[in-house]
């Protein structure tokens, strides 16, 4: 597996203790991965940290570019111990917005 890199913020994660500067943690503890044959069907992909939300986490966008997997490509789909509620709202939003809809 690579490591897809990022644009944007360099960490993924803090503990909000923004108040005491002696106890704020921050880390990249989020990354995208792949392996060579995805790499090669999305040469153009990129990655890129949201700012915070609510969350602890930033999101990651993940961008394809502008090629389309061949017709050969499997499509993502959840795994069975994935259960659909972890698609968020705002994730569904962004996918919505992502594909004109």
């Amino acid at each position: 597996m690579i490591d897809l890199g990022f644009k944007g913020n360099k960490y993924t994660w803090s503990n909000k203790r923004y108040k005491n500067r002696c106890s704020l943690i921050l880390e990249r503890l989020d990354r995208c991965l792949a392996n060579n044959s995805w790499i090669l069907n999305y040469p153009e992909a990129s990655v890129t940290h949201l700012s915070h939300t609510r969350s602890d986490h930033c999101l990651l966008l993940i961008s394809l570019g502008n090629r389309r997997p061949n017709s050969s490509s499997r499509t993502f789909r959840l795994q069975p111990s994935q259960p659909n509620s972890m698609l968020s709202p705002l994730t569904s939003s962004n996918l919505r917005l992502e594909n004109g809809i």
